[in-house]
């Protein structure tokens, strides 16, 4: 029987091991701290350029998993519904990675504001090596306004890169 010692494994032509299923690497912006934002466009605006989050894969099989948590609020103007979308785009390509409608029903009464904290998460495959950057987008739809950051609620926007 032979005994193997090594002192030091280096990948061979520096290449790197990624085992399926793997976290590669992981990206974080936190925007609690940025000022609250509100909009009455019924376009899709960004929330917060310094909240932009950027991730470059290393590899294009990779996938990509999104995680962003926003604190939402929206008001209604009288007693009609209020409604209202919030999204994560991937800037470079300006394509929606996640996209979810907020609405807030006539309950009797007028003026009614609604505040909460909405995460939203996604993995897909991006098929690319080049940097992306993601950001947060809202829209109006109906209502007086929608805001992002409300009442310093968790904001942020985490990136996985998962081997495949």
């Amino acid at each position: 029987m032979s005994t193997l010692y090594v002192d030091n494994l280096q990948p061979n032509l520096g290449s790197r091991v990624m085992a399926a299923g793997h976290v590669v690497q992981v990206v974080h912006s936190d925007g609690s701290s940025a000022s609250s934002n509100a909009t009455t466009s019924t376009s899709y605006t960004e929330f917060n350029s310094s909240l932009r989050t950027s991730i470059t894969p290393t590899s294009a099989s990779s996938k990509i998993l999104v995680i962003g948590g926003l604190g939402v609020g929206i008001d209604r103007v009288g007693s009609q519904d209020a409604n209202g979308q919030i999204r994560i785009r991937e800037v470079n390509s300006g394509n929606t990675i996640i996209e979810t409608g907020i609405r807030v029903y006539d309950r009797g009464g007028s003026g009614i504001y609604l505040q909460w904290g909405q995460t939203l998460a996604k993995l897909y495959a991006p098929n690319t090596t080049s940097q992306l950057t993601y950001t947060f987008d809202m829209r109006m739809i109906v209502g007086q306004d929608i805001r992002a950051n409300d009442e310093n609620k968790a904001t942020y926007i985490t990136l996985m890169e998962i081997a495949q």
